[in-house]
């Protein structure tokens, strides 16, 4: 699919140029000539290409024919105000394209354009590819060439079978998987056996589909039915991962246990207390034993999500705790899911991307680098705050195709109304960011980020908006806008955005999930003061009580004496540093030759928050949660190397889950003189 949507986004560019040319053609001393009446397409194709038609038909060289089916492609383009001249000549196009094996992938875009442009013809148009395939492939006689339409064939299907079962088809999708598996012989067993799977799962879940509407018929006709209520409850919740359609039904159930899982179902899960959240994976794991594919792939989600939360919740290294892991561990890692959107984990096969889900890895709560991140539903939420941001706790491999659907629910960024929605990525060490231009709300935007060895692409809604090459200085994100290497992320400036969904296809490489926090102990160091000298000195972290889980550094002060805990970089000049923390007595910067001197903000309570230093040549600022904090400054402090520092009174605690700086570099640097800029990095 890459190729064809960097084919139409080609193709549209080209007729914007050539539309722009066009117009700067008509002198401007002519007076404009009235709108005529729309012809009928026919007559209008004729009169605009029909030379041109008769010629390529003549020609020795199909490929000629490919030529022209792709100006014809760029024509349609332009035509937004007559669709019935535009999708003629979508048509006219797949049938000149194909007249050379060349041109199959000019014809896929045709049928593409047609059907994003006009989404009415979407189903015929889907048709027309498959059976252009399928022709391709029994066409095929060369061993590499049938598997190179093998492939292309069911890498259609997948599209077209993910659309129908999205839509509630199920039967449609399976008939598609069944009519595939000849094809996928071709590319080997287990292909046969990944098709088969799939249509299976998809009879299981039109299956289940039709016996949720039994039970609701049933339940119309006796509300008093117990059996037929508790059912329906057990599957909206497993099946199709709805409390709030369960919690329409569960009354009638009269069943309290099962009143007190729909309940908690409903809460966010970092809102679960520690035996709130065993309890709910203890169901929801039990429930996965019987689902169909589709229902233990939330099932497993929905248990997994709950005995992190437990686990993060519950700190006593005990039987209880050792038997949550355990169970995590039966569980396993979130599974990749193939393209039909059908959440079977895809077997390894050469040729076959695997999506991975990565919205499932994200924790609002866990991993809100700044701004209130939420779920509603399927979607995760940001707020309006200016730099709302979410970690997505997974390292991408070298190269790969991250696919976003967002709406934006206020703001028009094309007035100015806010910042838009950003895409954030690693590469290597440095984090890359890519804002997505001019979204107005209320829009479901479809963006396509590409990333290549040799450049990165940008989609969005089937059209190219951007192209620039992997080391574009204009791609590296700094604190501000960082949510750290080597993860990934998403964001939303002051406009409340949900994300429908955020699935990466891994190209070249494999990709690894990550923890929740981003906190390396090993770059931590305690300071002591020193009543002889009245300055700061070091002192090793382990000479305080602190422990790690889950990239989340936790160190309490036992001592009667205040205590510092700062990272091991200093900062020299101008700097931008991001944390997420709770508890602590003050955050500040402090000097680094450990004189007892501060500019600081002191911190009230225990809960989480989001700071934002920074210092430029001339003022210290400080956010906190968005807003501008007080900062106080204490004996002087002199301008000079820093280190952000926690102040930690005796008894306190401070945690850390997420610490991003970024300090320009210095003129003399080798970075520098090789002409590179500040990156963000994990500090």
């Amino acid at each position: 699919m890459g190729t064809v949507r960097s084919i139409i986004g080609t193709l549209v560019l080209a007729s914007a140029c050539w539309a722009g040319q066009t117009h700067a053609a008509v002198p401007s001393a002519q007076p404009a000539a009235p709108a005529a009446a729309k012809s009928d397409p026919k007559t209008a194709y004729e009169s605009l290409f029909g030379a041109e038609a008769k010629r390529v038909l003549a020609a020795a060289d199909k490929r000629e024919q490919v030529t022209f089916a792709k100006k014809l492609v760029t024509s349609a383009a332009s035509l937004s105000d007559d669709v019935a001249l535009q999708a003629f000549l979508y048509d006219k196009a797949f049938e000149f394209a194909q007249a050379d094996p060349t041109g199959v992938p000019t014809a896929q875009a045709a049928m593409e354009a047609l059907a994003a442009a006009q989404p009415n013809r979407r189903a015929a148009c889907d048709e027309r590819v498959l059976s252009m395939l399928e022709r391709q492939f029994r066409g095929a006689t060369a061993t590499a060439a049938r598997k190179a339409a093998a492939e292309a064939y069911l890498t259609k299907v997948d599209d077209v079978a993910a659309a129908k079962a999205q839509a509630g088809d199920f039967s449609g999708a399976a008939a598609l998987y069944r009519k595939s598996v000849p094809i996928a012989t071709v590319l080997g067993p287990s292909q046969r056996a990944m098709v088969t799977a799939r249509a299976a799962d998809l009879d299981a879940r039109q299956v289940v589909q039709l016996h949720i509407g039994e039970l609701t018929k049933k339940l119309a006709a006796d509300p008093r039915d117990k059996k037929a209520a508790t059912e329906l409850v057990v599957a909206q919740l497993v099946e199709r991962g709805d409390a709030a359609a369960a919690a329409h039904w569960v009354g009638a159930a009269a069943d309290p246990a099962l009143a007190r899982v729909v309940k908690l179902a409903a809460k966010e899960v970092a809102q679960l207390t520690d035996t709130e959240a065993a309890d709910l994976g203890d169901w929801y794991r039990a429930q996965s034993a019987t689902a169909t594919q589709e229902g233990k792939r939330i099932a497993t989600g929905r248990a997994r999500a709950c005995y992190a939360r437990f686990l993060e919740a519950y700190t006593k290294e005990d039987a209880r705790r050792l038997r949550v892991k355990l169970a995590l561990d039966e569980i396993g890692p979130p599974p990749t899911t193939n393209s039909a959107g059908d959440g079977k984990s895809s077997p390894s096969a050469p040729g076959r991307k695997g999506v991975i889900d990565l919205m499932a890895l994200v924790d609002p709560k866990a991993d809100a680098v700044e701004g209130n991140w939420s779920r509603d539903g399927g979607s995760l939420l940001s707020d309006g705050c200016r730099h709302a941001r979410a970690r997505i706790p997974y390292q991408p491999p070298e190269e790969f195709d991250l696919h976003v659907e967002f709406t934006r629910t206020k703001g028009d960024g094309r007035k100015g109304e806010g910042g838009g929605v950003e895409l954030l990525w690693s590469h290597g060490d440095q984090l890359r960011w890519w804002a997505i231009p001019d979204t107005q709300p209320d829009h479901r935007y479809d963006a396509l980020l590409q990333v290549r060895k040799d450049g990165v692409t940008l989609t969005v809604d089937g059209k190219i908006v951007g192209q620039r090459k992997v080391d574009d200085l204009s791609l590296i994100a700094d604190a501000g806008n960082s949510v750290g290497a080597p993860a990934m992320g998403v964001s939303s400036s002051t406009s409340p955005t949900a994300f429908h969904r955020i699935e990466l296809t891994e190209v070249t490489g494999h990709g690894q999930a990550l923890s929740h926090g981003n906190i390396n102990p090993n770059n931590w160091r305690i300071r002591r003061f020193d009543e002889r000298t009245r300055m700061w000195v070091e002192a090793p972290l382990n000479s305080v009580t602190s422990n790690v889980k889950d990239g989340v550094l936790e160190v309490r002060n036992t001592t009667n004496k205040p205590i510092q805990l700062h990272h091991g970089h200093a900062a020299e000049g101008p700097l931008l540093y991001n944390v997420v923390f709770s508890g602590g007595s003050a955050i500040s910067l402090r000097p680094v030759d450990g004189a007892d001197s501060a500019i600081q903000h002191p911190i009230q309570d225990a809960k989480w928050h989001t700071a934002r230093f920074q210092r430029t040549d001339r003022e210290v600022g400080l956010f906190v949660d968005d807003e501008q904090a007080s900062i106080i400054p204490y004996n002087t402090p002199k301008w000079g190397p820093v280190y952000v520092t926690f102040e930690l009174a005796p008894q306190k605690t401070v945690r850390l889950r997420y610490s991003v700086m970024t300090v320009p570099l210095t003129a003399t640097s080798p970075a520098s003189a090789a002409g590179k800029t500040p990156s963000a990095a994990p500090f």
